[in-house]
């Protein structure tokens, strides 16, 4: 086997040159094809498959949004909060997710790091994050999805705390 005969970035095996946006539409095919066999028989089940963004650099909103208008499939959002302040902008990653989201991830963190704290002791603005997700006519589940100090000796009551105080701050608006 040559060289030329390797698959390897932007080549199929006969050695045949493919820009790396070919490559790109092979793996989202491919993506495409195996969330539709799992989101089929999960939905057999009464199981919904949702979405979530993650600051990955392949699961923004923008390449969610991008990935659902190329394939068939009718997928909704998990929005997660923490995930969507890596990005710089909140409010514009839930602005590209908002007619698809059923259910959210809600956790703090720094900006840069995906650290799952406690609402109210990163850097997340929550009386705004929270009049946001109250903007929707149909509301979702709010689900803390944090990571437990060692350190912290009553979890579950700070847990309780953080979603009295975000939820708090919930407004709903008429649409």
């Amino acid at each position: 086997m040559s060289q030329q005969d390797v698959p390897g970035p932007g080549r199929v095996g006969n050695g045949e040159i493919f820009p790396d946006h070919a490559i790109a539409v092979d793996l989202e095919r491919r993506r495409a094809k195996s969330t539709n066999r799992f989101s089929v028989g999960t939905g057999q089940r009464g199981v919904e498959v949702l979405l979530e963004n993650t600051p990955n650099g392949m699961t923004s909103a923008e390449k969610l949004n991008h990935f659902l208008e190329q394939t068939y499939l009718n997928l909704n959002y998990c929005f997660d909060v923490g995930h969507a302040h890596m990005t710089g902008d909140i409010a514009a990653e839930f602005e590209l997710m908002k007619d698809r989201i059923r259910s959210t991830h809600v956790h703090d963190n720094n900006g840069q790091e995906d650290l799952h704290l406690f609402p109210g002791e990163g850097t997340i603005d929550w009386r705004s994050i929270m009049s946001l997700l109250g903007s929707r006519s149909e509301q979702y589940p709010i689900l803390l999805e944090l990571r437990e100090p060692p350190d912290m000796k009553l979890p579950i009551q700070e847990a309780r705390r953080s979603m009295d105080q975000i939820t708090n701050y919930l407004t709903y608006h008429e649409q």
